[in-house]
């Protein structure tokens, strides 16, 4: 078993464009204008867009490292790349990477479902039902994860266009000025802090074995950067545009803040901010199988564990476990600030660097028949 166990099935690549979109929006959408708006003020959205330049060359180089092994994940190719002492250590760093970030995702979780669903359940009871949904999707493997980011792609992707459409008339040109007001330094901080949340953007490494031509992944990949780039730029102007930035730099969610100060007089709806609820749950939902997916089969091969099932489990449990140890959310969104930076390691610099020194030691896979 490995973390391509199956590949008989090999899908379009054009799929990579929703697995993209679905596995990287997640949470994140609902908090990036909050940190960015931190560092680069009213000025955020400008910070995206060219942080997205800088997605767009990680997504290059991610690409051209696949395209030279396409039969390979990057588990399996980076041993002949780093030597098997080095590549080891670099797979823990990826497991460990994911890991954490499960945690972080769970906590999400338990904060939106208190917050917003069930309040008075257990955080236990009901973060592990939830990861069990998660676990009954990844025993069956990748195909199936990619069905179910299929399935769920208009739940997530739909009620986040309305709300960028709702929030159109009540954006205030007056709080998006003036432009490049603080100078173009926390622009580029901001830009760099945009880039390292983009955690699901190293699936590319993983994906070249289940899909066929794997060397025409680029243009897919690519544009699915435009639509989450797009979709949190609105989600920024739209935040800042109603709430303004000092009001953004004390809410803990902007985007249900700005939801929230929408009213149509005579709309049978009142309470706005609850379409942004399905697609909260839909994108932590499908990120917990994505991720949960790479970290168990990414053990079962780094360790050749025949038992595929009993260790999805036994990764779920471990996640669940370590999402209760946070004391509180805040303590959560300090230590989410400092993982940024971690992203940026294992997406964009260790990629890199393994993509120069295959080149440089002329190592490359078999093409796909």
């Amino acid at each position: 078993m490995s973390i391509k166990d199956s590949v008989t099935d090999r899908l379009d690549v054009r799929i990579l464009l929703i697995v993209l979109i679905v596995s990287i929006i997640e949470f994140e959408i609902f908090v990036i204008p909050k940190a960015t708006a931190r560092v680069a003020g009213q000025d955020a959205w400008i910070a995206m867009l060219l942080g997205s330049v800088f997605i767009a060359f990680n997504t290059f180089i991610l690409v051209k490292l696949t395209a030279r092994f396409p039969r390979e994940n990057f588990f399996e190719f980076g041993g002949k790349v780093w030597g098997k002492p080095l590549s080891y250590v670099i797979i823990l760093g990826y497991l460990a990477y994911w890991f954490i970030f499960l945690s972080f995702l769970l906590k999400d979780f338990n904060v939106v479902n208190e917050t917003f669903f069930v309040r008075e359940a257990h955080p236990a009871v009901s973060v592990t039902l939830f990861t069990l949904g998660a676990v009954w999707v990844v025993i069956y493997g990748f195909p199936a994860v990619v069905r179910l980011l299929q399935m769920m792609a208009p739940f997530l992707l739909l009620p986040l266009i309305m709300v960028a459409a709702l929030q159109v008339v009540n954006i205030r040109l007056e709080n998006l000025q003036p432009v490049l007001g603080n100078g173009v330094l926390p622009v580029l901080k901001g830009a760099v802090l945009f880039a390292g949340f983009w955690q699901g953007l190293e699936l590319l490494l993983f994906t070249s074995p289940f899909i066929k031509k794997p060397q025409q992944a680029l243009k897919p990949a690519l544009l699915a950067v435009g639509v989450l780039t797009a979709l949190a730029v609105a989600q920024t102007i739209s935040v800042i545009g109603v709430l303004g930035v000092d009001h953004i730099e004390v809410a803990i969610w902007p985007g249900i803040n700005a939801m929230s100060a929408i009213a149509f007089p005579g709309f049978p709806v009142e309470r706005f901010e609850l379409f942004l609820t399905l697609p909260w749950i839909v994108a932590i939902f499908t990120t917990l199988c994505v991720f949960l997916y790479l970290l168990s089969f990414g053990i079962i091969q780094l360790l050749h564990i025949p038992y595929r099932k009993l260790t999805v489990f036994l990764c779920a449990g471990l996640i669940v476990a370590s999402s209760l140890l946070f004391p509180n959310y805040p303590a959560k969104m300090q230590y989410f600030d400092a993982f940024a930076l971690l992203t940026i390691v294992f997406v964009l610099l260790i990629p890199s660097l393994t993509l120069i020194l295959a080149i440089i030691r002329k190592k490359e896979g078999h093409e796909i028949e």
